[in-house]
């Protein structure tokens, strides 16, 4: 590689002064690089701006492409020629129900660099100002909202560091320019020309036309989408006012969203939903969930479910959620005190205390199972004189109905001897407990965080 002065180019000093304005200038940076145009020149850039130890890159191996092998052992020679480090991260794509094989691949995509991510360390991804364009045309055809239409973000959380897009106001053809300038070369993914993708199309078929007409066109879409940005910025504001909570996490209250003006509780519904990372369903289904959760009966739970997430409400709450998951078929399965069950729901241990109450030795020593409700399940509490159904229990402890059957009982022989509730709370059967024995601990799992469950 030809030895050239890191400002060799204006494309640099640009690089240069976004990150002084994204708050990167000292930061760890990993580029994002799929070997194409434009991740190439930036990871170029950035090999001649920062110390090598600064600067690592970062590959993502969906395995959807015949070439995908080639594609990164490319991607690693290429860096090991500028002294930068090269990882591959292979990435299993499987669609979920309403999801295209580009939506899973992008999602997969996300979460290997939010994994990757090392604290405070910067994701730097390549986007410009010609693909936020083609974002916003995207959006706009969609129907998006203020959220949408304010386009790639050039900077937020991911994983333990940040993702910046330090190359959102400069035009694809700079990039391009650079490349040619300096020789570089670079992948060709096929699937970025090909008219089957709605980018792909829009890319190929309508911006050349437009930049024909409207040269400035991206510059453009960059100011208006900075502006939408600051719109939504202040829209979340009011949200977490009107919700009276932090929107990122705990549940929503019924009352206030049924105080509000129906465009102020959309608003929150809205943000609470992005602040959680959760995909907003149409504007339809978003005016039936907040008509069903604010006009009717106080006893009504209300429930939807969407691709990506789920609602449901109790007698006072709203819970916005990810997917429910399933309860895990088979069981029952045995428990043994040295090692933990853990399955997608959370994970159960059993420690040995001397501050009861606990389960008695004599109990495990007969066999302990872990199973989930089936229907039917009653138990005495300890102290209680009568069997109450698990429902009532659950109820009791402030288990809402849809996270019932999700909770571990636990089991010697056919007797229901406990039920974990999760946040420290266990119910034992009368004459299953001690002053030392073995306590059962269940932690739910990320999947059950906003679904509901009690706080300690």
């Amino acid at each position: 590689m030809t030895a050239r002065p890191a400002d060799a180019d204006p494309l640099a000093a640009l690089v240069r002064g976004a990150l002084a304005e994204l708050d990167a200038t000292g930061a760890a940076l990993c580029v994002a690089f799929s070997g194409g145009r434009d991740s190439s020149v930036l990871l170029d850039v950035l090999a001649r701006l920062a110390p090598a130890s600064r600067v690592r890159a970062l590959h993502v191996h969906h395995g959807l492409h015949l070439d995908a092998d080639r594609w990164a052992a490319h991607c690693e020679a290429w860096c090991a020629a500028r002294g930068v480090a090269c990882e591959v991260r292979r990435v299993e794509v499987t669609p979920r129900d309403g999801e295209s094989t580009e939506m899973a691949a992008r999602r997969a995509r996300h979460a290997a660099f939010a994994a990757a991510l090392g604290p405070d360390e910067c994701l730097l991804t390549a986007h410009h100002a010609d693909d936020q364009l083609e974002t916003l045309l995207m959006r706009l055809c969609r129907g998006s909202g203020t959220d949408g239409l304010a386009g790639m973000r050039a900077s937020r959380r991911l994983g333990a560091g940040r993702l910046l897009r330090p190359l959102l106001a400069v035009p694809g053809a700079m990039l391009d320019a650079y490349a040619r300038k300096f020789d570089l070369d670079w992948l060709e993914d096929p699937a970025n020309v090909d008219p089957v993708h709605d980018r792909s199309w829009l890319r190929t078929e309508v911006l050349p036309r437009l930049l024909q007409r409207w040269p400035h066109a991206p510059a453009a879409a960059a100011r208006s989408a900075r502006w939408l940005a600051e719109g939504s910025t202040l829209l979340a504001a009011l949200a977490g006012i009107d919700a009276g909570a932090p929107l990122a996490d705990g549940a929503l209250s019924r009352t206030r969203l049924a105080a509000l003006p129906p465009e102020r509780a959309r608003n929150v519904l809205r943000h609470a939903l992005f602040a959680r990372g959760l995909p907003v369903p149409s504007a339809a289904r978003l005016g039936e969930m907040l008509r069903q959760c604010t006009t009717a009966a106080p006893d009504a739970m209300p429930a939807f479910d969407w691709p990506g997430a789920a609602l449901r409400a109790d007698t006072s709450h709203v819970y916005l959620m990810p997917p429910l998951p399933a309860v895990p078929a088979g069981g029952p399965w045995p428990l043994h005190a040295s090692t933990p069950h853990v399955d997608v729901l959370g994970e159960l241990t059993l420690q040995r205390v001397t501050d009861g109450p606990a389960l008695a030795d004599a109990w495990v020593r007969r066999g302990l199972a872990l199973r989930y409700a089936e229907g039917g399940e009653r138990l005495r509490a300890e102290g209680e004189r009568h069997t109450r159904a698990l429902s009532r229990h659950a109820a009791a402890l402030g288990i809402p109905p849809w996270l019932r059957v999700r909770v571990p009982l636990l089991w010697a022989g056919d007797r229901l001897v406990a039920i974990c509730a999760g946040a420290g709370r266990v119910v034992y059967a009368a004459g299953c407990t001690a002053p030392q024995g073995w306590r059962p601990t269940w932690t739910p799992s990320a999947a059950l965080r906003f679904a509901g469950l009690p706080d300690p």
